[in-house]
C-alpha cells in the first residue's frame, strides 16, 4: 500500500455546501479537488477507495454513489488507474469541473447578458463574447442549454431615439482601452462639439473608459497638470496614437467620484441643491425612476412629489425637467428656476414665429462642461 496521502489544501466540502449546490454536487466538487491535486503530482499514487472516502469525509457507500454520479451524469473519466498505483483517479487528463451548479436564475443571467451585449454587435468584442458562451455551453447539460435559449428569446434590449447608442468606432475603443490597462500615453486628435471648432492634438494619460447613457467617454490626465481628470467623447476623437511612452498615474482615479456630482456625462465640481415639485398627475413617473443615488423623494398629502438632489446644473438636468413643463415647479436654485422660465418664453416665441431664433442664447454650452 502506498504512503497515506496528505489531505489536499483548498476549500473544504463544508465551504462548498452553499445553497448554490446540492449535497451531492458539493461532495462531487470536493472529490474533484482531491483528485486534481493527485493528478498534478505524478509522483504520487492515487488513493484507494478507503483513503479517498476518508479524505472526502464520506462513507465508502456514499463515495461509490458520488463517483457513479460524476461518471454517469458529467461523463468524467474516473476509475482505477493501474499506472498510478491502482488507486481511484482520473483516467484521462481533466482540466476543469463541469459547471453543473448553474441554476435556472443563472441561465437567465446568461441569456440577458447575451442580449445586452448585442448592443455591440458587429464588433470583435461581441464575437469574443459569443465564443465564450459557446465554450461555456459545451460543458453544460442539454437541459441548461435549452433553458438558456428560452431566456435569450424571451428578452431583448432596445435603445432608440434620444437614447440610441452613439456611433461606435471599435478600433478607437480598442486602442483606448488597451492604453488604459497598460498605462500607455496617447496623442489624441480631438474636435470639440462647439460650433466652428477645429481639430487639435493633445497628449494624455488615459485613466478610464466609461459608457454613460449609451455613449463612450475617455477620462484622462494631462501630463504635468494638477487639474482634475478631463474627458472626451469617443465620437469626437478623430484618432488616438500611442507615443511609445508609459506613465505612472500621478493620483488615484475613481469613476464613481467623478460622476457623483452629475446626472450624466456633463459635470463640474460645483453643485447646487436642486428642489423641484411635481404635480400629482405625473407623480407616478417620478416614482418609477431614480435620477441620482443621493436623491430624496417625498410624497405630499395633496399627491404632489418633492425631489431634492445635490448636483451640478447641466443639460441632462434640463432634459429631465423640461418634459414635465406645466407639471413642475423649480424652487431652487434660482439660476435653474430662471433658466426654466427662459426656456418657456423662448419656446413660446419660436412657436409664434417659426423663423425666429429665440433659442440661440439658450444653446447648451458644451465648452463649460469639458466634453
Amino acid at each position: 500500500m502506498s504512503k497515506r496521502p496528505r489531505k489536499p489544501a483548498g476549500p473544504s466540502k463544508r465551504d462548498l455546501s452553499t445553497r448554490e449546490f446540492t449535497n451531492e454536487e458539493s461532495s462531487a466538487i470536493h472529490v474533484h479537488q482531491i483528485l486534481m491535486e493527485y493528478q498534478a503530482d505524478k509522483r504520487r499514487s492515487y488513493p484507494n477507495m478507503t483513503e479517498l472516502a476518508k479524505l472526502a469525509g464520506l462513507t465508502r457507500p456514499n463515495l461509490y454513489r458520488i463517483i457513479d454520479f460524476m461518471r454517469d451524469s458529467w461523463n468524467m473519466p474516473i476509475g482505477p488507474c493501474a499506472e498510478r498505483g491502482g488507486g481511484v483517479g482520473y483516467t484521462e487528463p481533466v482540466t476543469h469541473f463541469p459547471l453543473v451548479a448553474l441554476r435556472q436564475r443563472q441561465a437567465a443571467v446568461l441569456g440577458l447578458s447575451q442580449q445586452l451585449m448585442a448592443l455591440l454587435e458587429g464588433t470583435p468584442l461581441f464575437d469574443d463574447f459569443k465564443d465564450v458562451l459557446r465554450k461555456t455551453m459545451i460543458n453544460l447539460p442539454g437541459d441548461f442549454s435549452k433553458r438558456f435559449e428560452e431566456y435569450r428569446a424571451a428578452v431583448s434590449f432596445h435603445t432608440i431615439g434620444q437614447a440610441a447608442p452613439a456611433a461606435f468606432d471599435w478600433e478607437l475603443f480598442s486602442t483606448c482601452i488597451s492604453a488604459v490597462v497598460e498605462q500607455a500615453e496617447l496623442e489624441l486628435d480631438h474636435c470639440s462639439a462647439k460650433p466652428g471648432s477645429q481639430p487639435k492634438k493633445i497628449v494624455v494619460h488615459p485613466r478610464h473608459l466609461a459608457n454613460i447613457n449609451h455613449a463612450w467617454y475617455l477620462f484622462f490626465d494631462v501630463p504635468g497638470s494638477d487639474e482634475a481628470p478631463m474627458k472626451y467623447a469617443l465620437t469626437r476623437i478623430r484618432s488616438a496614437t500611442r507615443t511609445g511612452k508609459r506613465f505612472i498615474p500621478a493620483r488615484s482615479f475613481d469613476i464613481e467620484i467623478e460622476l457623483d456630482p452629475a446626472l450624466g456625462a456633463f459635470n463640474s465640481k460645483k453643485t447646487e441643491l436642486v428642489h423641484a415639485q411635481f404635480s400629482k398627475e405625473v407623480a407616478i413617473f417620478i416614482h418609477e425612476r431614480k435620477w441620482h443615488k443621493k436623491q430624496i423623494t417625498e410624497v405630499n398629502a395633496d399627491g404632489t412629489v418633492d425631489v431634492k438632489l445635490n448636483v451640478c446644473l447641466t443639460p441632462e438636468l434640463d432634459a429631465i425637467l423640461l418634459p414635465f413643463a406645466g407639471h413642475v415647479k423649480v424652487f431652487s436654485p434660482a439660476p435653474l428656476r430662471e433658466r426654466m422660465r427662459e426656456f418657456g418664453e423662448a419656446l413660446k416665441r419660436d412657436n409664434a414665429d417659426p423663423g425666429g431664433r429665440a433659442m440661440r442664447d439658450l444653446r447648451f454650452r458644451i465648452s463649460d462642461f469639458g466634453v
